[in-house]
């Protein structure tokens, strides 16, 4: 099976991969687990309000904000194909358009070097 995108977790060890059916496979060091793409998209969400606050709170620290940066960014792009992803699932865009856009998005990645690499 081709997978469309791999969005990886840097310094977390959680990486999706999509599966058939909406359904999204995630490795979190315990195992192989399924959750929804509603799911996903709210863990990311969610992720993504933990890393703005952390952000503000160590803000001093250059390194540890640069870092925490690039996995914003990392979950930004994640978020991304997730809400695309939902789009299709719910019937806002049909089969053609999603892979369009999957493969732009993934285009404009590879183009802007993402994900990071740290």
């Amino acid at each position: 099976m081709r997978v469309s995108y791999r969005a990886r977790r840097h310094g977390v060890g959680l990486s999706r991969l999509p599966l058939i059916g909406g359904r999204i496979c995630a490795l979190d060091g315990e195992g192989l687990g399924v959750m929804s793409v509603v799911e996903a998209h709210a863990q990311v969400n969610k992720q993504i309000d933990d890393l703005l606050a952390t952000i503000y709170l160590v803000r001093d620290n250059n390194e540890l904000v640069e870092r925490l940066f690039d996995q914003l960014v990392n979950d930004l792009v994640e978020l991304t194909f997730l809400e695309t992803h939902l789009d299709f699932e719910e019937g806002v865009i049909d089969l053609r358009d999603f892979q369009e856009q999957i493969a732009t998005l993934t285009r404009q990645c590879r183009a802007m070097g993402l994900p990071h690499q740290s």
